[in-house]
């Protein structure tokens, strides 16, 4: 047993070696035709001077697609663009064959 350990705010580094040890583990348990599919999926909502006013970021795993993080910038709230992203991503999660949409 560890009779110490070093609890701290981790890095990039270390978020993306925690990330890819938990797929690691995680691939070990799911069909061998799942097990090597992993996309980030960034949707992006700029408008006409290329800024960015909204977005999407989704990680498409195995077998479904996880929405991260959904923001649209408060003056555009309410007008449907959150509505057309989500029907993006829904459409995207049908053409990739997920059952699991979270």
């Amino acid at each position: 047993m560890i009779d110490e350990l070093d609890i701290s705010f981790g890095n990039k580094e270390d978020s993306q070696y925690i990330r890819r040890r938990l797929n690691e583990f995680n691939a070990g348990h799911v069909p061998e035709n799942l097990s090597s599919r992993y996309e980030e999926i960034n949707l992006t909502i700029k408008d006409g001077d290329g800024r960015i006013i909204g977005g999407m970021l989704a990680i498409l795993c195995w077998n479904w697609i996880e929405v991260d993080i959904f923001w649209i910038e408060k003056s555009l709230r309410g007008m449907g663009y959150g509505t057309r992203l989500l029907n993006i991503i829904e459409n995207i999660a049908k053409e990739k064959s997920c059952t699991f949409f979270s």
